[in-house]
């Protein structure tokens, strides 16, 4: 039974205990002596003020129960179950081999996610557009890699304007079927969150609409930030993964290519990866990493996964006219390591020539003046210049005399 405010004569020692009595009953009691000690009040209004707590704790969690119930209705609507392949492992080696199509050649295979991870200004966009260019005719990218059958792509543009996309379609040349192939879905400025059930509804539709077989997105981390706050957020950025996976599914769309930075901090050559979350190079089937070289303009491209083909990094030819990329023939697997190497081996050779006879030390000197100043890169470069016969040395005594052109034979002092 609860004390009537508006009795004057009721005593703070009668409060305590009618609270006392209450405390048997639910939690009352207690959160008197919390109102006490925090509040400062005593008898009826002690008690007031527990009760008024009390309804308001009740409250709250009705609202949070009522919350957790509305969520599973809406996790329970949003099931999509239909894709699951569910079988015994016994059943699953029973079933036919469906071998891996290409998509670009070997690079990717069909059904595949990729990521074209790049450093700053290396020209991804040029890169995926030389993508969507050999997919949507059915050529070749980069001169190597059959696409096979021409493909529907469909490229969500956030990085470059309206303006500058038609200024580079223009550039590439598309016949107009390819034209029509692709479907360019400008972005920048406008605000898709396709992990909500509006956004996703909305891309499945654009998918399905244009016959979608491959999505292009440029880039990962403008299509992400709606739904990931931090991009370092590896259990955000994997729920956004799976619903890119969830729409694939559903709007019956076999592959997907996404870039992404490196960010601007140096990487080990070779062990380059996306910046932020991990799970973005965990979830791709294939990685392409695109990379420029820091003492030139020349970009490498190599890959790795699960396609057939990994290719080893290489240099790029680019026609800035066209914008088109392809793969030199002769320079697969020139590293930008052995291409440094190469033009410095042609900077020894030029100072050969010009300087008869000269010594190592003098050499060594000379590729200083020319800005190679790290001594392995010296020695690898006249090691280079020797083993491609465009440098000799002759031996005297204990000095080494280095001269243009290959050994002479004829002379047991000249050595390659």
């Amino acid at each position: 039974m609860l004390i009537s405010l508006d009795d004057p004569a009721r005593s703070s020692h009668e409060a305590s205990r009618l609270a006392d009595d209450h405390d048997q009953a639910g939690p009352t009691g207690r959160l008197v002596e919390l109102v006490r000690r925090e509040m400062g009040l005593e008898g009826p209004a002690a008690l007031d003020a527990a009760v008024s707590l009390e309804a308001a704790i009740r409250r709250q969690q009705i609202r949070s129960l009522a919350a957790g119930v509305i969520a599973d209705i809406g996790a329970a609507k949003d099931q999509r179950l239909g894709d699951a392949h569910v079988v015994t492992a016994a059943q699953l080696i029973r079933e036919a081999d469906r071998p891996a199509k290409p998509l670009l050649g070997e690079l990717v295979a069909e059904g595949h996610n990729a990521t074209v991870t790049a450093q700053f200004k290396a020209g991804k966009t040029d890169l995926v557009l030389n993508m969507a260019a050999a997919l949507t005719e059915g050529g070749s990218f980069l001169g190597r890699f059959p696409t096979g059958k021409p493909r529907r792509v469909a490229l969500l543009n956030y990085e470059l304007s309206v303006d500058d996309q038609r200024t580079r379609l223009r550039d590439l040349g598309l016949s107009t079927d390819a034209l029509a192939r692709l479907l360019v879905v400008n972005l920048r400025g406008s605000r898709l969150c396709i992990t909500s059930p509006v956004g996703r509804d909305w891309l499945v539709q654009q998918l399905s609409d244009h016959g979608t077989d491959v999505l292009i997105g440029d880039t990962f981390g403008a299509a992400s930030a709606p739904s990931v706050e931090s991009e370092n957020d590896n259990a955000a950025v994997r729920r956004f993964l799976a619903t890119v996976d969830e729409i694939l599914a559903v709007a019956r769309c076999g592959s997907s290519i996404w870039t992404a930075h490196t960010g601007r901090k140096d990487h080990i050559e070779g062990a380059e990866h996306a910046r932020g979350a991990t799970v973005l190079d965990d979830w791709a089937d294939d990685r392409i990493i695109l990379t420029k070289d820091r003492n030139s303009a020349v970009r490498f491209l190599a890959s790795e996964g699960r396609s057939p083909y990994a290719l080893p990094e290489s240099p790029l030819a680019y026609d800035q006219r066209t914008r088109a990329l392809w793969l030199p023939d002769g320079d697969v697997g020139i590293s930008r390591s052995d291409a440094r190497t190469a033009k410095a081996a042609d900077t020894v050779t030029a100072i050969v020539t010009d300087h008869p006879a000269i010594t190592t030390g003098d050499l060594r000197d000379a590729l200083d003046d020319e800005g190679i100043t790290n001594n392995a890169a010296k020695q690898a470069a006249i090691t280079k210049a020797r083993t491609r016969g465009l440098v000799h040395i002759h031996k005297e005594g204990r000095r080494v005399l280095h001269y243009a052109g290959p050994p002479h034979p004829e002379n047991t002092t000249c050595k390659a």
